[in-house]
């Protein structure tokens, strides 16, 4: 499971844009980079910074990204695997 995935489902759910989440740790070409696939994991520091900002606790993104894990993938779906 990738950090962005759960990042970009936890940003739908709040209601947020990326931009709500830049902060002097974050930056917005930085989060860009991170939902695009260009840096595959953040820093725990930045990842912290993030999850923060998102008002989760490091715990209720973890439960996010172990219930997106338990997602079918869409292209398994269509017969792509």
């Amino acid at each position: 499971m990738s950090f962005a995935k759960a990042l970009d489902r936890a940003l739908k759910i709040k209601g947020l844009k990326p931009a709500d989440i830049v902060s002097e740790e974050v930056s917005a070409s930085y989060i860009s980079k991170l939902l695009l696939g260009r840096i595959a994991d953040p820093t725990w520091q930045k990842a912290l910074t993030m999850i923060k900002a998102l008002g989760m606790t490091v715990d209720e993104f973890s439960e996010l990204e172990a219930r997106l894990e338990g997602e079918p993938n869409k292209s398994c779906l269509l017969g792509k695997h």
